[in-house]
């Protein structure tokens, strides 16, 4: 059963994930939602436990990093399903905003905005 607020949306995006020792796994962030991410990572957290997501975000011309507080709600093989600790954290949110825009617009037959899966 999904619990995912918010679009899905695809994303082809590097990232860090670490915990309190620090980062420890370099990930590509698959998928974005305003509650939570989806990365491609070795399986190295347990369910439940809490890590930190870091994502590059560019800003007035240049690229910074932003450290997301979370916590891991589903394990597979391919990698973590994290949820954010703050519902829409400003980073995530810019991050969507600049892929929606790309994106084409909402089809309101199946509520999907191209390139976005459902919730």
């Amino acid at each position: 059963m999904e619990h995912r607020w918010g679009w899905r949306v695809s994303m082809d995006e590097l990232a860090r994930v670490g915990d309190e020792r620090g980062p420890i796994s370099i990930a590509r962030l698959r998928d974005l939602s305003t509650s939570g991410a989806f990365l491609e990572t070795a399986p190295l957290f347990a369910p439940l436990s809490f890590v930190d997501v870091q994502l590059s975000v560019e800003r007035r011309g240049r690229r910074v990093t932003a450290t997301i507080p979370a916590h891991v709600v589903r394990v597979t093989p391919e990698g973590i399903g994290v949820e954010w600790t703050e519902f829409n954290p400003p980073v995530v949110a810019q991050l969507l905003h600049a892929r929606l825009e790309l994106q084409g617009p909402i089809d309101s037959t199946i509520g999907i905005r191209n390139g976005a899966n459902a919730l």
